[in-house]
């Protein structure tokens, strides 16, 4: 597999396309867990890593999209504005900024850049809470895999430390 199979040849994207339903379950199935037993919180530890990395992928596309964008609304507005000294060279300073500023053209453009934008800032709040959500399952599994009982019959024990508190204390078995 190839980066340009992740993110695409195509510099433009119809990002509002994108399929959400995925990480939406997701989130819904993290949000909605009771206080999970080992199988389910390693489950929903895999799921929240699996669904962050759709995001990934996704946001690489956008970064390309965004930049793609930012590029061609610049070269749109200096286009414009070196028409509009080619046709008034005595113009004010003043005014050539403002010809910079006001490209028929890129206002379009420049609508889809904020909607692309306003994705990724989305995009990137929903991967940080999967990325916390794995970790807590991943610290829950961890917590209720030490209370499985081991080989001697104790909770936790491993080759003579016997697990004695939830927080971290051990101590030697006997």
């Amino acid at each position: 597999m190839k980066i340009r199979d992740i993110i695409g040849d195509k510099m433009e994207e119809d990002f509002l396309e994108f399929d959400y339903t995925y990480i939406q379950e997701t989130l819904n199935e993290v949000s909605n867990s009771a206080t999970p037993n080992l199988a389910m919180a390693e489950y929903l530890q895999f799921k929240c890593l699996s669904a962050a990395d759709v995001l990934i992928e996704y946001s690489g596309k956008l970064i390309k999209y965004s930049t793609y964008l930012d590029n061609k609304i610049t070269s749109m507005r200096n286009r414009h504005a070196m028409e509009f000294y080619a046709a008034n060279p005595k113009a004010a300073a003043d005014i050539r900024a403002m010809s910079l500023k006001s490209c028929p053209d890129a206002d379009e453009l420049e609508n889809t850049s904020a909607q692309l934008k306003g994705t990724r800032a989305i995009i990137e709040k929903k991967f940080d809470l999967l990325i916390k959500a794995h970790h807590h399952y991943k610290e829950v599994a961890s917590r209720l895999n030490r209370m499985i009982p081991s080989e001697n019959g104790r909770p936790g024990s491993e080759k003579g430390y016997e697990r004695q508190d939830f927080d971290g204390g051990w101590s030697v078995g006997s």
